[in-house]
């Protein structure tokens, strides 16, 4: 098995190149995981043990949620995971030389557009000395003298306001444009160079701002893997604002959250990246799926899937919820044999770990199947007990 996963990896692989994004982290648990695999990768390539947790922290893990507290855990784990072995950790992300990606989506809504712009004061206009008074007699105008060369900031944070006023609601499911990836990188350096360095109105606009250009640029940017335990919410719990912007955005998932967040990671995602989730497994059987099981089939290529059913979670008693977990590729391969795993019988998760493993050493162990994308069109609507996914057509 190694020697197979060995000659999967390009032994030109840049360990700082590669992004990991959790869409819904929660309080951090899957960035963890990613972590350590990271780590690994950089070890292989022989980087030095007390430079890896920076270089992790900084290029590789990326993570959103929308509850303020559950970031706070997140990004709390993380940095006790990068402390444990870099024990210098903290000092470098107090002298710049690190930074943390994970954070919690914050809403627009207490920015005025004009007021941030003066007190960035990009362009120089406004100059130190001036009254109060002053700055709201001349506050009206303030649009029509952005100078030409600053025009486009403006205009962008004018954007960014706009796009994140329900951030709470809407999360990392709001769609920023990967050309804006740059520029909004460049504002970012700047805004932390005006709250290093800038005066007493330029930290304070700087500092209000510069959390949403970071979550901004973060989902500009596209991501070799996006993994995730995505929330679970049918329409009837959505309030109308998302229930409106579901059947607008995703009229093939709308139904739930979970597989909005499913078919939106792959918007996510670099070419032939990989969207890597475990959510309910409700999508592979139900008609009111049957368009997102369509387009996965046509547009992504399934490399493998585990059935988990109920009581995948010691955690969650009963058959509360029963799980799928998959790895799909974002482009299409017709050809390509995927490899599912029925772990439906399993009344733990020390037994599904128990048969998964025993699946992976004896692919003859009965629960192990091989398929291509065309098989599963031909599955007749009342599918054997015996299919690896069950009713998936």
């Amino acid at each position: 098995m190694q020697a197979e996963l060995d000659a999967l990896i390009p032994a030109n692989l840049d360990p700082e190149a590669l992004k990991v994004l959790d869409p819904a982290m929660g309080s951090g648990h899957i960035l963890v995981e990613a972590y350590n695999v990271l780590k690994a990768i950089y070890e292989e390539r022989g980087y030095r043990t007390r430079d890896i947790p920076r270089l992790i922290l900084q290029n590789n893990l990326f993570g959103l949620d929308i509850d303020d507290r559950a970031a706070q855990l997140a990004g709390f784990t993380l940095m006790m995971k990068a402390r444990k072995d870099d024990r210098r950790i903290f000092s470098r992300m107090g002298d710049g030389k690190a930074s943390l990606n994970v954070m919690a989506v914050q809403s627009t809504r207490h920015l005025k557009l004009n007021e941030l712009w003066r007190d960035l004061n990009l362009t120089g206009d406004w100059h130190q000395g001036q009254s109060q008074s002053l700055f709201e007699s001349e506050q009206q105008e303030l649009s029509s003298s952005v100078s030409t060369d600053n025009n486009s900031t403006y205009k962008a944070i004018a954007d960014l306001i706009e796009r994140f006023a329900e951030a709470k609601t809407f999360g990392s499911l709001i769609e920023v444009p990967s050309e804006l990836e740059a520029p909004l990188n460049i504002l970012r350096q700047k805004l932390a160079e005006l709250i290093d360095s800038g005066d007493t109105m330029q930290k304070t606009a700087a500092g209000r701002l510069l959390p949403i250009v970071h979550q901004a640029w973060v989902l500009a940017q596209r991501y070799d893997a996006v993994v995730a335990n995505p929330p679970y919410m049918g329409s009837k719990g959505m309030n109308k604002a998302l229930k409106d912007y579901a059947k607008k955005a995703y009229p093939n998932s709308k139904s739930d959250l979970f597989a909005i967040f499913m078919e939106h990671a792959f918007s996510l995602l670099a070419p032939q990246g990989y969207n890597a989730q475990i959510n309910m497994q409700s999508w592979m059987f139900l008609s009111s799926y049957e368009k997102l099981r369509d387009w996965l089939l046509d547009n992504t290529t399934i490399i493998t899937m585990a059935h988990l059913g109920g009581r995948a979670f010691d955690s969650i008693s009963g058959e509360v919820v029963s799980a799928t977990a998959f790895v799909m590729e974002k482009i299409a391969k017709p050809d390509y044999q995927g490899a599912y795993l029925r772990l439906v019988e399993g009344k733990s998760e020390a037994e599904k770990i128990s048969a998964l493993q025993e699946a992976i050493q004896n692919r003859d162990c009965g629960w192990f199947y091989e398929a291509k994308p065309d098989d599963f069109k031909k599955i007749p609507p009342l599918c054997q007990p015996s299919c690896p996914v069950g009713n998936f057509a």
